[in-house]
């Protein structure tokens, strides 16, 4: 019997415990959305990407947050989404952001320095189909243009064929997938960079997690930041949106990389704790490239 009104008790606690955290949960989502947002506008899937499968079954389905930034190609051999060393992120940047920076440290002394410091969650604004995307389209442009001129002065290089090729797929793709939403700047004060970035339908600010990084290149040693990700990297889709999403995908679609025009267009907002949720969500009709 003593068993018995033990496992009772547990049993109790558990529930109350539940019922605290769901309690608490709900809470926070409320407050998130009891004010007005801190952004609001629509994006694509070119910036809220689906898992590569969507299962019927599965009711945890989130969009992820595609962010890119414009890297420093002195660091960065290839330029990949989500996290990177971008050329604004430079050693007064760190300083700003209370990173300890000490130019007269020499090459031992200053990779352990750096690689050491633990690194900080901050605010981080994204900026939507701005000047960031409007420069990238712009050296995807001259990309090609470069490799097409080089491959008339010698076209029977194979290797000058390729490169081409590779310049065209990446115009393709700046154009119509890849995502449109940038990591320009950091900050440590939501309310001083909302004043900068005061654009609600453009500019989202949410938090993430940045650290210094140590570079000795030609003689030279360089502090650079990095962002290492959002802290909130995935929005949750409501069951509501889910049986939307598969009225027009199929349930179970494999991501195509191919596509040449979102086929959703997602209306997202942020609210007063800079979490992301969902407003509403319809199939894309836009012309390719938008």
């Amino acid at each position: 019997m003593k068993i018995a009104y033990s496992s009772r008790n547990l049993f109790i606690l558990a529930f109350f415990i539940l019922f605290v955290v769901n309690s608490i949960v709900l809470w926070g989502v409320f407050a998130n959305r009891s004010a007005n947002p801190d952004f609001e506008g629509f994006l694509t899937e070119r910036e809220l990407n689906l898992p590569w499968r969507i299962q019927s079954e599965n009711s945890g389905l989130s969009f992820r947050i595609e962010w890119r930034a414009a890297l420093n190609k002195s660091y960065d051999e290839y330029s990949y989404t989500g996290s990177g060393f971008p050329v604004w992120f430079n050693d007064k940047k760190l300083q700003k952001l209370g990173f300890k920076v000490d130019a007269q440290l020499n090459a031992k002394e200053y990779k352990h320095h750096y690689n050491n410091q633990l690194p900080k969650e901050v605010y981080i604004v994204l900026e939507y189909n701005g000047d960031s995307y409007s420069k990238a389209l712009v050296i995807a442009e001259n990309e090609l243009a470069k490799s097409e001129e080089k491959l008339q002065i010698h076209p029977e290089d194979k290797d000058l064929v390729r490169e081409r090729e590779r310049a065209k797929e990446n115009l393709v793709e700046e154009k119509n997938s890849k995502s449109r939403l940038f990591a320009i700047d950091v900050g440590l004060v939501h309310e001083r960079l909302r004043g900068i970035y005061s654009d609600r339908s453009k500019f989202i600010i949410t938090k993430g997690i940045v650290r210094p990084r140590f570079y000795s290149k030609k003689n030279k040693n360089r502090v650079v930041g990095y962002i290492t990700k959002l802290s909130v990297e995935k929005v949750h889709i409501p069951l509501k949106f889910k049986n939307e999403l598969e009225s027009f995908l199929n349930k179970n679609m494999t991501r195509n990389n191919d596509i040449t025009n979102p086929r959703y267009k997602v209306k997202l907002a942020y609210g007063s704790r800079l979490e992301p949720y969902i407003v509403s969500l319809k199939q894309s009709v836009v012309s390719k490239g938008k």
